[in-house]
C-alpha cells in the first residue's frame, strides 16, 4: 500500500460538521488510520506552524544575545573612549584658558612698550 497522509484532523472535522459527536468522530478516524496503516507521525499545519514560531523566537534570542554580547564589549570601550575625550576636552581649556591670559598679558606689555616708544618719539 502507498504511503500515503490522512488527515486525521480534516476527517474528524468532516465527521463533526456531519453532526457526529467529537469524541466519536476521533475514535472513527484513529479506527481509519489503524486499519488502512496511515502514518501517525505527519505532522499537522498547526503543528508545524507552532515549531517554526518556535524557532523563529529561539533564533532570534539567540541573535540578541549575541548582539549584545558583541556590543556590550565595544560598549564598554567607547564608554572608555568618551571618557578619556572628556578629560582631554577639559585639559584643553585648561590650556586655552591659560593662553588667554597670555596672550592678554603679553598684549598689555606690547601696548606698554608702544607707548614708551612713542613718548621718546616724542621728545
Amino acid at each position: 500500500m502507498a504511503d500515503t497522509a490522512f488527515d486525521t484532523h480534516r476527517a474528524v472535522k468532516t465527521l463533526q460538521a456531519a453532526g457526529i459527536a467529537t469524541f466519536q468522530a476521533e475514535a472513527v478516524v484513529d479506527a481509519i488510520a489503524n486499519a488502512n496503516g496511515a502514518r501517525q507521525d505527519y505532522a499537522t499545519k498547526e503543528q508545524i506552524a507552532v515549531v517554526e514560531k518556535a524557532l523563529e523566537e529561539t533564533a532570534t534570542k539567540d541573535d540578541l544575545a549575541a548582539v549584545e554580547k558583541a556590543l556590550g564589549g565595544r560598549l564598554d570601550d567607547l564608554k572608555t573612549d568618551v571618557a578619556a575625550l572628556k578629560t582631554d576636552v577639559e585639559t584643553l581649556k585648561s590650556e586655552m584658558g591659560a593662553l588667554k591670559i597670555s596672550i592678554e598679558t603679553t598684549g598689555k606689555s606690547l601696548n606698554t612698550r608702544i607707548d614708551d616708544v612713542a613718548n621718546l618719539s616724542s621728545r
